[in-house]
């Protein structure tokens, strides 16, 4: 039996991928709680609180501008990475980028001009205001890390996957605050150096992806733009549902109570969903191998 998995190529391959994304998972998590702490300690709760708001309001922009591409794309370029046809996986993500680039700036130009309304009617927090105006500014580059980690995903880089999806933004969030705290004594640190980090992970993202992916030029004609969004907008509704469920008590808690509670509940939820990390696991490095099938 034991000489049998060891000659099992997948599951060596599964193992292999999960030891790495648990490796990544805990190091991500300790930035995480890291990058919390001193928000917390500088700035205080209340401004933990507005931060964790801006936080998922930008991500719930991101799941519509994202076309669930970033489900999607998992599963066509694993197909194209099957036959080394890098030509078709470099022609999907074009048009997926096509589609998601313009939808996401239209998106942050909206949330830029109602974050008042949000904000005042909505969370009832005229301090809200800024913090959602510069948050506003990462919905573009969010959208664009969410399709070149699922590209790289789909490609089985799980090393590369694993360090966008759960290092990178708490890394360079955390080395961004370290620096700008000691220019700037406002609160405001803290979104702009959300900023910062997934600016900075936009980057490293596109640099992963050249290693793998932009050696070809994209093909013409495998896949229509109707064809992509056939499979990738059911996968938008599912995943978006999903995840709204995973916020919902964020946002509910933000428009009944003040942010100080959201503060504190932001951290006891972050250390209650460490059981989570398994789950995660486990989807990281299955996920590609079934999109295969």
């Amino acid at each position: 039996m034991t000489k049998r998995v060891k000659n099992d190529t997948h599951f060596a391959e599964i193992l292999s991928g999960a030891k790495t994304t648990l490796i990544l998972k805990i190091i991500g998590i300790i930035f995480g709680y890291l990058l919390i702490i001193l928000v917390s300690r500088w700035y205080g709760v209340v401004t933990l609180g507005m931060f964790t708001l801006s936080v998922v309001v930008i991500n719930i922009f991101v799941i519509v501008s994202s076309l669930g591409f970033d489900s999607s794309l998992v599963k066509y370029i694993s197909g194209f990475n099957i036959k080394n046809n890098l030509a078709g996986a470099h022609e999907v993500y074009q048009k997926a980028i096509y589609m998601s680039f313009p939808l996401s700036i239209l998106l942050s130009y909206i949330l830029y001009i109602y974050s008042e309304d949000v904000a005042t009617n909505f969370f009832h927090n005229d301090e809200l205001i800024f913090f959602l105006e510069v948050a506003s500014l990462a919905i573009t580059p969010l959208t664009i890390i969410k399709l070149n980690s699922a590209s790289i995903r789909g490609f089985k880089k799980i090393t590369y996957f694993s360090f966008l999806d759960s290092v990178s933004i708490s890394l360079f969030a955390l080395m961004s605050l370290l620096v700008l705290s000691t220019v700037f004594e406002h609160n405001s640190s803290v979104i702009f150096s959300q900023i910062i980090a997934i600016l900075i992970t936009m980057i490293v993202s596109y640099v992963f992806l050249t290693k793998i992916m932009f050696k070809k030029k994209p093909c013409k004609g495998q896949l229509s733009y109707k064809e992509v969004l056939r499979l990738s907008l059911p996968m938008a509704i599912t995943s978006s549902l999903a995840l709204l469920m995973g916020w919902m008590d964020i946002i509910m808690l933000g428009a009944f109570r003040t942010e100080e509670e959201v503060g504190i509940y932001s951290v006891v939820a972050k250390i209650a969903g460490v059981g989570g990390v398994i789950l995660g696991i486990v989807s990281t490095t299955l996920g590609p191998k079934i999109a295969e099938l």
